[in-house]
């Protein structure tokens, strides 16, 4: 996620997860939808977060000052060097649809 999604593809991806490109393909047909398979779940947990940290709050300013602090929050932790990554175990609980 460092680097972004516009130059991501399936060989460089398997590469650093040090799998096949068809293990990747297994999961999903194509580049987009494995991302919307890996990013989906994160971005609905980040949500849910987001708006318990909103709802804590004892006013509308106050929430918005509490959603907008998390998500500068959660994005520093996301780009933090030496943050922990999952490796090879990053595709561990993600299920192919159907």
């Amino acid at each position: 996620m460092r680097k972004g999604f516009l130059h991501l593809d399936i060989a460089t991806l398997a590469k650093r997860l040090r799998c096949s490109e068809r293990a990747l393909y297994a999961l999903a047909p194509t580049q987009e939808r494995l991302l919307t398979l890996v990013i989906g779940p994160v971005l609905k947990r980040t949500d849910e977060h987001l708006a318990g940290v909103a709802k804590s709050a004892p006013d509308r300013r106050a929430a918005l000052t509490n959603y907008m602090a998390a998500i500068v929050q959660t994005s520093r932790a996301a780009d933090t060097p030496g943050a922990p990554r999952r490796g090879e175990k990053a595709w561990r609980g993600i299920r192919r649809p159907g």
